[in-house]
């Protein structure tokens, strides 16, 4: 039992309680009063419908009020509880989402690396781990974001000659000058996807990625200060 059941069992005891201590009052009150002299002004007797009416109105207003009160706390505590109940929800989807995510960016670079195995100048596998790595910069702690550095330095730099190879490479007739730039370009290319595979090794991404890819326990409370 939670403490919020705990709670919501000790008010409804404590309002039956207070039920039947009113009830019993009432009962001797009316036992006192109907053994009095029938000569008594205010004798059950010589009381109408009407008299008799309000005084059983009176006495039933008190415990009206006391149940009235336990049902709106009741209601209150109702709806604090179901609010708790979707925030836990979200917060364990929030964290669901974000494994996902994250899972996905390590996908991601094992299969940009793979494409680039086969084939180092894959436009695909390169486009695949530039954005890979950027998201990657998003998605986790400081620790790993320290471990990215270079490979954000070394991602940017591949976009860059990724974009002038493709922007020169097409040409049929290139200047001296763009010839130069495009050969320094694909020597670049070749270095930098080569240090990529080289770097990020299975083994290497599996344990870059492990403390982040643990699958999170559902949370049973949320902090709501």
């Amino acid at each position: 039992m939670n403490e919020h059941d705990d709670k919501k069992n000790r008010l409804i005891g404590f309002a039956i309680i207070g039920s039947i201590v009113w009830f019993f009052c009432v009962l001797s009150i009316v036992l006192f009063w109907t053994s009095q002299p029938v000569s008594v002004q205010f004798h059950p007797s010589r009381m109408g419908l009407n008299d008799i009416g309000d005084f059983v109105a009176g006495a039933a207003s008190p415990l009206a009020l006391l149940w009235l009160v336990v049902t709106v706390w009741l209601q209150r505590e109702n709806l604090g509880e179901t609010k708790r109940q979707f925030d836990i929800s979200q917060a364990n989807q929030n964290r669901l989402a974000l494994f996902d995510k994250r899972f996905t960016v390590k996908q991601q670079i094992h299969e940009a690396r793979a494409l680039l195995v086969m084939d180092e100048s894959s436009a695909k596998g390169r486009s695949l781990i530039i954005a890979a790595i950027e998201t990657a910069d998003y998605l986790f702690g400081s620790a790993l974001n320290a471990e990215l550095n270079d490979l954000q330095i070394k991602a940017r730099r591949l976009h860059i000659l990724d974009l002038q190879y493709r922007r020169l490479q097409p040409k049929e007739s290139r200047t001296p000058a763009e010839e130069s730039a495009l050969q320094q370009g694909i020597d670049e290319l070749h270095e930098i996807t080569m240090w990529l595979i080289e770097t990020l090794t299975p083994a290497r991404i599996t344990e870059m990625f492990r403390p982040y890819l643990q699958m999170p326990e559902p949370e049973t409370r949320v902090d709501l200060s």
